[in-house]
């Protein structure tokens, strides 16, 4: 199948790549490249925490459209707990959860995420709405609607007051 959808021979692929396992090694370095440079990005950001988040959820659903092969690779990669693959996508996994609950966390010290969550269950949260951006986007979701729900996500983790004042910014514009 990797051979026909290169159009090249099976003995071509062979050539770049010893075995399955490393042809399969190469492919989720690769997604793993593509979403842990986002993450970093993500952790190096000098922006406040709640544009961080929105820049990361934007990036995150941006790869829908740029890389829909990566987010299948990795949507399937996330459920597959085979031996082989699991502890990669763990280790992906982590690095998500701690680059986004240190995002949390930096919002928290600074009054715009609630006090009251916990960084680490809020990520794996936000890391968990990324199968509805995916289902949202496969089933053909408008621009608006995909950004109506970062907007909701965002209003999740925000401080009460930072609610507040953004509702009163969207009823005065």
């Amino acid at each position: 199948m990797v051979a026909a959808a290169a159009k090249v021979s099976v003995p071509t692929v062979f050539h770049y790549f010893n075995s399955s396992e490393a042809l399969v090694d190469a492919v989720l370095s690769e997604v793993a490249r593509l979403y842990g440079s986002a993450l970093m990005s993500a952790g190096r950001s000098s922006l406040p925490p709640q544009e961080t988040l929105q820049m990361l959820l934007h990036t995150l659903v941006n790869t829908i459209d740029t890389h829909p092969d990566y987010v299948q690779i990795f949507t399937e990669w996330s459920i597959s707990a085979r031996s082989g693959v699991w502890p990669r996508y763990l280790k992906l996994y982590r690095l998500i959860i701690r680059t986004v609950a240190k995002v949390v966390e930096a919002g928290q010290r600074s009054g715009i995420f609630r006090a009251d969550l916990n960084p680490e269950d809020e990520a794996a949260i936000l890391h968990a709405t990324s199968g509805a951006f995916i289902q949202m986007k496969a089933m053909g979701a408008k621009p608006e609607r995909m950004e109506a729900f970062q907007r909701s996500i965002m209003q999740s983790v925000s401080a009460p007051q930072v609610r507040k004042a953004r509702a009163k910014k969207s009823v005065g514009s």
